[in-house]
């Protein structure tokens, strides 16, 4: 029963057909058993952060770095906020998905993909969005992992960070174009985000973007025409 510690119940039936949709198309992927240690351990990983980050204020980050202090493996290259910002997105997930679904995707394709994706592409993505919440998220007393940074300049070398790691990590897997413009994509979407109106973040923004390339650049004007006809 997966609404058994929940005070709402009925959804029409939506989340039982939802689950068992996905499990039926699991079950046709011809390698998931290559992947399914990795999904399930980045499941288990979103699935407590979302946890305990959404407990009440007064016990979050005391019960969230308990967590982290047990669940970050990469204490050497990245703070526990860090480690906690990669458990919050879906895309290393759905990258092993997709994987999955190819019969002749190797072990060590797989861990080149991992590596790329998690710590990286993902602490990118949700230190992003972090990025253009921040004044948002303070205003309405929400938890924002960026505020652990010292200032301004730890932020941005930060994100320059994984972005780099992002990209350089990219380059070893076999889609490498399709990763990286990922990784680009990710850059140009949320920098073009007219939430960031702040001095120090539209500083930030214009030094991550010169330090991005020409693609991502590009990839920025197209972000900022779309938002213009309101298509994204």
């Amino acid at each position: 029963d997966y609404y058994l510690y929940y005070p709402y119940t009925k959804d029409g039936g939506y989340l039982i057909k939802l689950v068992t949709t996905c499990q039926y198309q699991i079950l046709r992927f011809p390698s998931y058993n290559l992947i399914k240690y990795d999904i399930l351990t980045l499941g288990s990983l979103y699935s407590d952060l979302q946890t305990y980050k959404h407990l009440t204020p007064t016990l979050r980050e005391e019960k969230l770095l308990n967590w982290l202090k047990i669940a970050n493996r990469y204490t050497n290259v990245i703070s526990h906020w860090e480690f906690a910002a990669a458990t919050g997105s879906t895309l290393g997930i759905f990258m092993l998905c997709a994987l999955a679904n190819n019969s002749q995707i190797t072990p060590s394709n797989i861990k080149l993909h991992k590596e790329a994706y998690f710590p990286w592409i993902t602490g990118l993505h949700i230190l992003l969005d972090y990025f253009i919440d921040y004044t948002e998220d303070l205003e309405h007393n929400d938890l924002n992992f960026l505020t652990y940074y010292t200032g301004t300049e730890e932020k941005l070398s930060r994100l320059i960070l994984f972005k780099n790691e992002a990209l350089a990590k990219t380059a070893n897997t076999t889609d490498f174009i399709f990763n990286e413009t990922i990784v680009k994509g990710l850059l140009a979407l949320y920098l073009s985000d007219p939430k960031i109106k702040r001095p120090e973040d539209i500083a930030i923004k214009n030094k991550l973007l010169q330090s991005s390339g020409t693609y991502t650049k590009l990839l920025y004007k197209l972000s900022q025409i779309m938002r213009f006809f309101k298509i994204v």
